[in-house]
């Protein structure tokens, strides 16, 4: 079987659509946040709960924009604040109840991500990540 670059990555966007769907339904459910409300917590988490607003965009790699439409919710439910920082630029927070709630939901999503990887063998599932890796860190200049 043969195998080409766009083939490839239409054949990982499917991967990930199917995963995110199985992601968000299960994080939902159990937790009332879907799988880029966790993977935001969960970046706050690693970061000490706190990050400037444009380095959090880096960090989950979109854009500033669409971040900004996600944090509106998890404000109002309280899992997270903006605030000013020393130097005069916007902070998100993490709060008390957004470290629980993302403590917990981490559980889930483990159990969850286990199953999706559940066939695969540990050197297939390291050669996979380093696959999805270099895929992810693409030099932007590369050839179009």
């Amino acid at each position: 079987m043969s195998t080409t670059p766009l083939t490839f990555c239409l054949d990982l966007h499917r991967a990930e659509a199917r995963l995110r769907l199985r992601l968000d339904d299960v994080l939902g459910t159990l937790h009332g946040i879907g799988w880029d409300d966790f993977a935001l917590l969960a970046t706050l988490v690693e970061h000490g709960g706190r990050l400037p607003l444009r380095e959090l965009a880096d960090h989950l790699a979109t854009p500033l924009s669409v971040l900004l439409r996600r944090l509106a919710p998890l404000e109002k439910t309280g899992l997270l604040a903006r605030v000013s920082s020393d130097v005069g630029t916007r902070d998100v927070v993490l709060r008390t109840s957004g470290r629980r709630v993302q403590h917990v939901a981490a559980q889930t999503a483990r159990l969850a991500c286990e199953a999706a990887t559940w066939d695969l063998r540990a050197d297939a599932l390291a050669a996979a990540a380093d696959v999805v890796d270099g895929v992810a860190r693409a030099d932007a200049a590369s050839p179009a």
